[in-house]
């Protein structure tokens, strides 16, 4: 609540003191909201308060990075009452590995916390290896270099469900199973010449003044097992 609280009523001093801000119950209306709110309660906190709230998340990737993704966005976003959050947790496991780390009863016991991103192009900037100024869609966490360019893009990823563009892991891709090349038998390699022949002709308001007369032709037959 407190991080909510701190992007709708900033402090100009002692930024990480509650009693810098207003008091939550004094603001929001938390009836039938329980706590800790989970990602599936936020819709009803939204609707409650006026809100919109989108929450990013990390992900542990195997090579022991981590990675801002989109986890909840909200369905439609309210000027001066929009909020994002980071959730971060005390346990983190590579993609696909949790059932690795699961106890005996299949579950895995993870605390959670969320916090107050208050530049979201600074906080990605580290995995997109660029240190200017970004604009960010909060959609897919693409980047673009003016505002404009956001916004023409927020018209079309707006239609799609939230995601994140993920490239490999390899710098670069080959070929590599040459076993499965085949070779072709035979090529035909064929040619034809032309001579143009001037005309005068109007068609469609398109003036055409050569035509092509073919005077000659000529192929060859080239066989993989032929060293010629």
């Amino acid at each position: 609540m407190w991080s909510i609280i701190a992007a709708l009523y900033p402090s100009n001093s002692h930024t990480d003191r509650m009693s810098s801000y207003p008091h939550p119950s004094t603001i929001f209306d938390f009836e039938d909201i329980s706590f800790p709110i989970t990602l599936n309660n936020i819709k009803k906190f939204e609707q409650k308060n006026n809100l919109s709230i989108n929450v990013f998340s990390l992900e542990l990737e195997k090579r022991g990075d981590f990675i801002v993704v989109p986890t909840r966005l909200t369905p439609s976003k309210i000027v001066n009452r929009h909020v994002n959050l980071l959730l971060i947790q005390d346990k983190y496991f590579p993609r696909n590995e949790e059932n690795r780390f699961k106890n005996e009863d299949g579950d895995i016991e993870i605390k959670y916390h969320y916090v107050l991103i208050k530049n979201l192009s600074r906080l990605v900037s580290n995995q997109l290896h660029k240190r200017r100024k970004l604009y960010i869609c909060e959609q897919c966490l693409n980047y673009f270099m003016s505002e404009q360019k956001l916004t023409e893009h927020i018209e079309l990823c707006s239609k799609h469900a939230p995601c994140h563009i993920r490239f490999p892991e390899k710098s670069h891709i080959s070929f590599t199973n040459f076993r499965y090349k085949q070779k072709c038998p035979f090529v035909i390699y064929g040619d034809i010449e032309s001579i143009l022949k001037p005309i005068n002709k109007l068609n469609c308001r398109i003036t055409k003044y050569q035509e092509h007369l073919p005077i000659s032709a000529g192929f060859i037959l080239k066989v993989s097992t032929s060293k010629k």
